[in-house]
């Protein structure tokens, strides 16, 4: 991970997880790129999506598994992760689902989809956060 890792929590698999993986992400994103509500509304939206699929694919029995997270500064953006250590994206497409999740969260954010080969994924989302929207806040670029 690049610029060095500023939010790193687990939680439990459950859907009584989400509001705090949600609401340590947007407290984050305050902190580091300013009261754009749009900005903090597609965050939320995003974290809020990415955490159900865990929630709904990842694991056979759940929360049986964890959702982990992590979110740092890199350059002008804000970079969340979004991982667990289930059945990985491939096993999790043939279970139930819209499939509208993730098509979402791509018209929010620039994202990567890493997935372990020993199961697993990672979806990594890249948000907008320059200087100019810091508002005030300290800007601490690496």
């Amino acid at each position: 991970m690049m610029g060095g890792v500023n939010v790193s929590r687990s939680f439990s698999a459950s859907p009584g997880a989400i509001p705090e993986l949600r609401h340590v992400t947007t407290a984050f994103a305050r902190e580091h790129c300013g009261e754009d509500q749009q900005l903090v509304d597609d965050i939320a939206l995003a974290v809020t999506e990415a955490g159900g699929n865990v929630v709904r694919h990842a694991y056979d029995n759940p929360p049986a598994g964890r959702i982990d997270l992590a979110a740092w500064i890199r350059g002008d953006e804000l970079i969340v992760e979004v991982s667990d250590s289930g059945v990985g994206i491939n096993a999790a497409a043939a279970s139930s689902g819209l499939g509208l999740g993730l098509p979402l969260i791509r018209r929010l954010a620039e994202v990567t989809v890493l997935e372990n080969p020993e199961g697993g994924t990672c979806l990594r989302m890249a948000f907008p956060c320059r200087a100019d929207r810091a508002g005030g806040v300290p800007w601490n670029c690496r």
